[in-house]
């Protein structure tokens, strides 16, 4: 696997909160060695924060009853042996 791949996973999940504090240490050292990479975590910092500022909307009552419906309708009857 791609090394530069699997650093970017590890920086999104440091973001989101996802590494154990052996991962934020091991994170933490590369970025203050690895000046792209540092650049690429403060951009992909920059997209959280701009993700995290737009107003999430709920669907409306109407969508969310029409989705229901459907699915009644497509489900497959469980069959039993």
């Amino acid at each position: 696997m791609d090394k530069n791949f699997t650093l970017e996973n590890q920086l999104i999940r440091y973001i989101y909160g996802e590494t154990d504090n052996a991962e934020n240490a091991d994170i933490q050292s590369f970025l203050s060695e690895d000046w792209s990479l540092n650049e690429t975590h403060q951009g992909f910092k920059d997209v959280y924060t701009l993700l995290n500022s737009i107003p999430s909307k709920s669907p409306s009552r109407t969508s969310v009853n029409i989705i229901l419906e459907y699915s009644r309708k497509v489900r497959q009857p469980e069959t039993t042996f």
